[in-house]
């Protein structure tokens, strides 16, 4: 008898959500007046806020993002004067003034050219020769027609050589190579599993951006993420991370076949202005030459006022960071 009928009591627990009947709805006046009253305070004050936030949003234009691809040429000319009237002041103008930044930057990656060829003897001694002028000249307060003649020539002799050099900057790319083994450049490079990076052989990445950080492919070796927004007052925060950008970018550099990919947004403002930092560091030049140098490389980049009083104070910090001036040798100013 155990599959028997057990009752009316057995028959209520199976299945006992599916027989019970629903609740119908409580009826308000069932509710406290007390608890009647708050509640509908509550949604009054709610309506009333949202009401007097629509009227005041409606009296004003609502502020814009900074957003440095969006602005007008006239807002423009007059960020890049701003930035450079900071990056010129004092001692610095001076200091910039002996310096040819694009001719120093084709000299670099020249040299680099040069060191990783197979060239020897006597070939290889008249194009240092001719790379060894182009420095001078680069760094030592030359004319403007000496300092072309001196990248011409050292051109002509590359190619003498059978090397090529590319010291042009085609604007359709997505990034652009600062000195051997840094490029620099946007988001967008990173678009479609990395497949840009992938081609230029990028092995480590330094991204400066307000998202959080992304997983990259497995041939990225280093990762350094930095939260920070293009705005002025973020500037101090990204000015305190420049030592630990320092020490990434060229740890990475000295690894066999190590390239770094630096970049923000845009590539307008803050990459440029991290890998400000490292050229400044490593060459031991102020900051207006380092802005220089990059521009020759990416000529859309105009670092904002803030970030560029930032990269001002680092010439004053950077002497203090281990490494310093590490690669001033290679130039020999003076």
């Amino acid at each position: 008898m155990g599959h028997g009928y057990h009752g009316p009591s057995a028959l209520c627990n199976v299945g006992r959500r599916s027989l019970t009947p629903a609740l119908p709805p409580r009826p308000e006046s069932e509710y406290p007046k007390e608890r009647r009253s708050s509640d509908a305070a509550a949604v009054s004050q709610i309506l009333d806020t949202r009401a007097a936030k629509l009227t005041e949003d409606s009296g004003k234009a609502r502020a814009r993002p900074s957003r440095p691809w969006r602005k007008s040429q006239d807002e423009v000319r007059s960020e890049v004067e701003a930035a450079e009237k900071i990056l010129l002041e004092g001692a610095a103008s001076a200091a910039a003034a002996g310096i040819d930044a694009k001719a120093l930057r084709a000299f670099f990656l020249a040299q680099d050219t040069l060191e990783g060829s197979s060239i020897k003897g006597q070939q290889r001694e008249e194009v240092q020769i001719a790379l060894d002028h182009l420095r001078q000249a680069a760094t030592n307060a030359a004319i403007p027609e000496e300092t072309n003649g001196a990248l011409q020539a050292a051109l002509k002799a590359l190619s003498s050589a059978g090397l090529q050099v590319c010291t042009s900057h085609p604007r359709q790319d997505v990034c652009h190579q600062v000195l051997p083994a840094l490029l620099l450049g946007g988001w967008a490079a990173l678009g479609k599993d990395c497949g840009e990076l992938r081609k230029r052989h990028v092995t480590h990445v330094v991204s400066i951006i307000s998202a959080d950080q992304r997983r990259l492919p497995e041939f990225i070796r280093g990762h350094l993420h930095i939260h920070s927004f293009d705005s002025e007052d973020a500037a101090q925060k990204l000015g305190e991370r420049f030592p630990e950008i320092c020490r990434f970018i060229d740890a990475a550099r000295n690894e066999p076949r190590g390239v770094v990919y630096v970049h923000c947004g845009a590539g307008i403002s803050r990459a440029p202005t991290a890998t400000a930092s490292y050229v400044m560091w490593k060459f031991g030049v102020p900051a207006a030459v380092a802005i220089r140098l990059i521009r020759a490389a990416r000529p859309c980049i105009r670092p904002n006022v803030g970030f560029a009083r930032e990269l001002r104070q680092w010439e004053q910090r950077m002497h203090d960071v281990e490494g310093y001036a590490s690669g001033a040798g290679s130039l020999r100013i003076g």
